[in-house]
C-alpha cells in the first residue's frame, strides 16, 4: 500500500505496511462507504479507483481536482447496483448481485501517449451486502480526524449494539409522617452491549486511531 495517498485512520487506509493487515471492507446495502483521496498530483496524473468485477479490471476515474486538501469519494450498493459516487451524485455504477470484490487504487497519467498506468496500491477486498443473499448486523460508524473536516468518514464493523435490561442508575429516599421510607425520585438507564465479531490488526489500529 502506497500509504503517502492515503491519509492515516482515514478507510481506506491499512497501517504501515501490508504484513496480515488486509481486511474485508463491509459496505452494507444501502450503505453508503465515504472515504477521501487528496488532491490531484498533477494536471495530468489522476486517480482510478479498479473494481475486479468477474475476472475483469472495471476502471472508475475519480477526476480528483487540485486545490483542496482532500476530495471525498463515496460507494454504494443498491438496487443491484454497485455505484460510485462524487459530490452526491453517482456517475458510475456496475450491475451485481453483490459479494466480494478486490478493489486497487491506480494513477493514470493522461499527459502521454499512449496512457501510462501505476499501481498506486492494493486497497484489498470489499464485500457488499445483498439482502436476498445475505442476513448479517453491523454497525456503522462515523468519525472526524481534524475538527476542520467538512464530511464524516464512514465505516461499518460486523456487529451491533444489543439493547440490555433497565437498571436503576440512582433514587432519593425520604421519611414520611409515619416513619417509614418511600422512594420520592429514580432514574432508570438503559444500557447497550457492543457485541462484534474478531476484529483483525488493521480494524483495532483504525478504532484506536
Amino acid at each position: 500500500m502506497n500509504n503517502t495517498l492515503l491519509q492515516a485512520y482515514s478507510p481506506l487506509w491499512q497501517g504501515e505496511n501490508d504484513c496480515n493487515k488486509c481486511d474485508v471492507i463491509l459496505i452494507p446495502y444501502d450503505g453508503l462507504y465515504q472515504f477521501s483521496l487528496p488532491a490531484a498530483i498533477s494536471e495530468t496524473l489522476n486517480y482510478v479507483l479498479t473494481i475486479n468485477f468477474e475476472g475483469q479490471d472495471l476502471d472508475f476515474s475519480l477526476d480528483i481536482m487540485e486545490g483542496e486538501e482532500y476530495n471525498f469519494v463515496a460507494l454504494k450498493y443498491v438496487n443491484g447496483l454497485l455505484e460510485v459516487i462524487r459530490g452526491g451524485d453517482a456517475f458510475d455504477a456496475i450491475d451485481t448481485d453483490g459479494g466480494c470484490y478486490d478493489v486497487r487504487l491506480r494513477l493514470f497519467n493522461t499527459g502521454v501517449i499512449p496512457v501510462e498506468w501505476e499501481e498506486a496500491g492494493a486497497i484489498g477486498k470489499m464485500y457488499f451486502f445483498n439482502p436476498e443473499n445475505d442476513c448479517k448486523s453491523y454497525l456503522q460508524l462515523k468519525y472526524k480526524l481534524s475538527c476542520d473536516q467538512e464530511e464524516d468518514y464512514t465505516f461499518y464493523m460486523d456487529g451491533a449494539l444489543v439493547r440490555q435490561p433497565l437498571e436503576l442508575a440512582d433514587e432519593v429516599n425520604a421519611i414520611d409522617g409515619t416513619g417509614r421510607s418511600r422512594r420520592v425520585f429514580s432514574r432508570l438507564q438503559t444500557n447497550k452491549e457492543l457485541r462484534l465479531r474478531p476484529l483483525t490488526l488493521a480494524t483495532h489500529e483504525l478504532l484506536e486511531g
